[in-house]
């Protein structure tokens, strides 16, 4: 087989010159530093044991001490870490997973910890909005799915939305 000549690609191109940010910008850019600084880490999980079918994530061993309560109070807004990880847990398992499940659980941790829940119930929110907005977007997802038929994008825009209880019809 004959070799193919690589292609050269040219280099009289200017390099990218960065602007200068806006006031506007610079202070939004130190308001995000002063709120990354304040704000601890979030958990990480790894696989579990499965139970009834279910998977379960625990925390990583590797913490240092204090950290990890303090990280689950910053994500669940509870200072119980059985709780915790019981509301990270149902989470995680409410929004169903194509890729790496301890990926997805620390994603959910993430955003949790961005909500910022002050105590439990909050934090029982948070939990609820990240898994409604995870579930939200897979119905996004599908209804625009490359060849999708107009029905097949109506069933998945409205079926899967939050009032569609009229679809399913009484229990």
């Amino acid at each position: 087989m004959a070799k193919r000549k690589a292609k050269e690609k040219p280099t009289d191109k200017a390099p990218v010159k960065m602007r200068e940010m806006t006031p506007a910008e610079q202070a939004r850019y130190e308001a995000y530093k002063v709120r990354k600084a304040a704000t601890p880490e979030p958990l990480k999980y790894e696989e579990g044991e499965t139970r009834d079918g279910v998977r379960q994530l625990v925390n990583r061993q590797d913490y240092p001490v204090g950290f990890e309560v303090s990280a689950m109070m910053a994500a669940t807004g509870t200072v119980d870490l059985g709780a915790g990880t019981g509301l990270i847990n149902q989470a995680g398992n409410a929004v169903p997973t194509y890729s790496d499940p301890v990926n997805h659980g620390n994603d959910i941790i993430a955003r949790m910890t961005d909500i910022a829940p002050s105590d439990g119930l909050e934090g029982m929110l948070a939990a609820q909005m990240v898994t409604c907005h995870n579930a939200a977007m897979e119905c996004m997802r599908r209804a625009h799915v490359g060849g999708q038929t107009p029905e097949g994008r109506k069933l998945n825009l409205t079926f899967c939305g939050p009032f569609s209880a009229h679809l399913h019809g009484p229990d």
